[in-house]
């Protein structure tokens, strides 16, 4: 089956042409690629989603995850500094109400319900998808303040054989190479990326946590990494295709000590295997997919200071079928079975197994779409059901519906019931691990305006969308001290609010192009449930999520020439829980220049960034040491052989 990838700012409504695609960073051509993922995209949801095409991804090649967040999205990310843990809060969210997908399949971590963006190299991925608010319905367990999806597919349209490569050096002994191969012929295509990487990160900061404030270099906060992804796809039929990705990769990095402490001696080594298959059959007004995926993962934490080290592995088994079919032109139906078994080792886990913990996730949900005779109206309605362990998890379901009332504007609204599990570390961890746990739920809300203004020759194109939205959580896990250990109770309730705004202007004359984008979140997320007695966090923000925040950029392209300015912003982030203590909000500005030559089939790229230009100080997170300016230059060459 042949499907245009069309990734406008609504899912289900139809607002592009059949040879254009609207992408939230800029207007590119439109081509044909194979179905690689097992949910048509109008069964996702109608909310708000921003999707990162390849030229905003070109840019972030020798990174990871984290800074593309930072700098392309209103998304607050936890960073605990250069290679260190990074985690996301969409909305107020904690880091497990943000769930992770890799081509369809969840890749948080079954043990602490997290991902750590800071580990996901950008080289990895053909398309990056930010889908904002609850998706538990469709998504289950996880997604319940937003999602991220990656996915992967060769992007060649005729029979070639292209061969792109990337070297960059940069500040603090920074060195990244990588190499993607991409082959299409007439039924099978394939592509193989590889990445390598290593930094020492010994930057020099100012110390304010010692009397005088002086400058201190940063000590065992080396970092590095490598790995390699391939992907294979290839049509057996007219109407069956079938696809295997696998994924290595490896990351060594040491852990820094804090402002508080005077060395660190922390080592942490992570080892991923991700494998997953899709078979696609497409018939008369639906289609058929089956898909499978094993992740096998490992986690070594040491510390030669206290003579500690600890081994933590696990184990991912899913399983998914799924059917859509079309009842007429305006009504679809979707029916979807899932499920997951997860087994995880740790010396930290006990129970009559001994120190291994397993877990069987069966789902089930069905969907209901449709679409009105002048297309102007889009309904859906989802409904899920689950069983863990042969227990029934909370029910959800979510209506969703956006109208368009003019050729320039689109109205959305959502209603969601949202759930997230407790993790095996939270069920099962040593000592304090709590059995009893029951699963967090909640309800969310949303409604937006999308508006739209392009001139004839799309030499102007305005985007602006502002969304408000609310969510009520329930039994929120939270870890608190109990006698000589912390122990994990559903004791939070927590009331999320805001407002977020994205605007994108894009005006072209001749061959000059200039772009402007700005990004805007107010989040209000309060406790309001007393957790102990003489609580001062009631009605207070939570800590380590800033109520403002916002990026904004600016960008000229004029032939073979590219510049951008981007400039962000985060607000006070309050470190105590009764909003007593706080740390200060930043602005930080980036610049990105690059010279992109042709050359024949060659396709040139030589770039310098600087982060951090007006060499600001400022902390994340508390006690936690960030860079100052920072500086990269890199060249990239693309070949395009066609056969």
């Amino acid at each position: 089956m042949k499907l245009l990838v069309c990734c406008s700012f609504s899912l289900l409504s139809v607002c592009a042409t059949a040879r254009t695609v609207r992408l939230c960073d800029t207007i590119i051509p439109l081509r044909e690629v194979q179905v690689l993922d097992s949910r048509p995209y109008k069964f996702l949801l109608i909310n708000k989603q921003q999707s990162l095409d390849t030229l905003v991804l070109t840019r972030y090649t020798n990174g990871s995850l984290t800074a593309l967040l930072e700098n392309e999205t209103p998304i607050f990310v936890k960073s605990y500094g250069l290679g260190g843990l990074a985690t996301t809060s969409f909305r107020g969210g904690s880091a497990n109400h943000t769930a992770v997908f890799w081509n369809g399949f969840n890749i948080s971590s079954p043990m602490n319900g997290q991902v750590d963006m800071s580990l996901l190299p950008v080289a990895f991925m053909s398309d990056i998808n930010i889908n904002y608010g609850g998706k538990a319905a469709t998504r289950g367990s996880g997604s319940v303040s937003g999602s991220i999806d990656i996915d992967n597919f060769v992007r060649l349209r005729d029979t070639a054989v292209r061969v792109t490569a990337g070297v960059s050096a940069g500040s603090f002994a920074a060195y990244a190479q990588n190499l993607q191969i991409e082959i299409k012929q007439k039924r099978y295509s394939a592509a193989l990326r590889l990445i390598n990487s290593s930094t020492t990160n010994d930057f020099e900061y100012n110390n304010i946590q010692i009397l005088g404030k002086p400058i201190q270099k940063q000590q065992n906060a080396q970092f590095k990494q490598h790995g390699a992804l391939a992907e294979v796809y290839y049509t057996i039929k007219k109407y069956q295709t079938i696809n295997f990705r696998a994924w290595y990769q490896a990351n060594d990095r040491n852990i820094p000590p804090t402002m508080l402490q005077n060395e660190s001696k922390s080592k942490q080594i992570d080892e991923n295997l991700r494998f997953c298959s899709q078979y696609d059959y497409n018939f008369n007004k639906g289609s058929l997919s089956i898909s499978a995926a094993y992740f096998n993962e490992k986690l070594v934490f040491s510390d030669d200071l206290y003579a500690y080290k600890t081994d933590s592995r696990a184990q991912t088994f899913i399983a998914k079928a799924s059917w859509n079919q079309a009842i007429n032109a305006y009504n679809n139906l979707d029916f979807r079975a899932e499920n997951t078994f997860i087994r995880a080792k740790s010396e930290n886990y006990a129970d009559s197994y001994g120190n291994e913990a397993t877990q069987n996730r069966l789902a089930a949900n069905a969907g209901y779409h449709y679409t009105s005779k002048n297309n102007k109206l889009n309904f859906l309605a989802t409904l899920r059901d689950e069983l863990v362990n042969k227990n029934i998890a909370p029910f959800t379901g979510s209506v969703n519906a956006d109208y368009r009332f003019s050729p320039y504007f689109i109205a959305k609204a959502s209603v969601n019931k949202v759930f997230r599990l407790p993790t095996l570390n939270d069920l099962y961890w040593t000592p304090g691990g709590n059995p009893n746990l029951l699963p967090e739920n909640g309800y969310g809300q949303e409604i937006s305006l999308l508006c739209q203004v392009k001139t004839k020759k799309e030499a102007v194109f305005l985007t602006f969308e502002p969304t408000l939205f609310n969510k009520n959580m329930d039994n929120w896990i939270i870890w608190l001290p109990s006698q000589s250990f912390w122990s994990p109770q559903n004791i939070m309730k927590v009331w999320s609010r805001g407002m977020e705004t994205r605007t994108d202007f894009t005006f072209t004359i001749r061959k000059m192009t200039v772009k402007l984008g700005v990004n805007t979140s107010y989040v209000l997320a309060t406790n309001e449930r007393a957790k102990t007695d003489n609580d001062e966090s009631v009605h207070k923000q939570l800590i380590y999520t800033p109520m403002y925040s916002g990026n904004g950029s600016f960008s000229v392209q004029y032939r073979d020439f590219f510049l951008r300015y981007n400039q962000t912003y985060t607000g006070y982030r309050y470190t105590a829980t009764d909003n007593s203590e706080f740390l200060k909000p930043y602005t930080l500005s980036n610049i990105y220049l690059a010279y992109k030559p042709k050359i024949n089939k060659y396709n040139g790229e030589i770039y310098l960034q600087s982060n951090n230009i007006f060499n600001t100080p400022y902390q994340v997170l508390l006690n936690r040491a960030m860079p100052l300016r920072s500086v990269e230059v890199g060249f990239k060459v693309s070949f395009l052989t066609r056969m």
